[in-house]
């Protein structure tokens, strides 16, 4: 009996935290893209509508939630005073695979205006050190994405 109540709290409590760093991880993410589209001091619709297509392909969430993800995020952007907080979660919770897609995703956002900013590279170039992503790496995201 002891046994079988010792294994549901160990499987609800794996569940919740398995939920809880999956939030951090979109809040994290949302937060680091909203940082980049703030990066030229000019938030364009273009960047905004990109901004979720990307949030809603990556975490696949119903509108409701893709709304307070978005919300929330914007506000922890405005409150940050560092990157590290949200890098070091990117960095703990993806593998190097999902850290290069993040950067090109970053790429993305950067250009959904049709002009790169100083700001937006340089914001770029700091992520991809901060997460362990190679300069080559960080290279390829951007050509991979840069319009002709």
């Amino acid at each position: 009996m002891l046994n079988k109540l010792l294994l549901w709290f160990e499987q609800n409590l794996s569940n919740a935290q398995d939920t809880s760093s999956e939030h951090t991880l979109k809040l994290a993410t949302a937060v680091m893209f909203y940082e980049l589209i703030r990066a030229d001091n000019q938030i364009q619709d273009a960047e905004l509508t990109l901004l979720r297509q990307l949030l809603e392909e990556q975490f696949q969430l119903p509108d409701e939630e893709l709304d307070e993800l978005m919300d929330s995020a914007n506000k922890h952007a405005e409150e940050s005073v560092d990157l590290v907080q949200f890098t070091r979660v990117i960095n703990d919770q993806c593998d190097l695979e999902q850290k290069q897609q993040f950067i090109k995703r970053l790429w993305q956002l950067a250009y959904a205006d049709q002009q790169l900013d100083g700001h937006e590279e340089h914001l770029i170039r700091k992520v991809a050190d901060l997460i362990y992503v190679s300069h080559s790496d960080f290279i390829k995201a951007k050509l991979s994405v840069v319009p002709d």
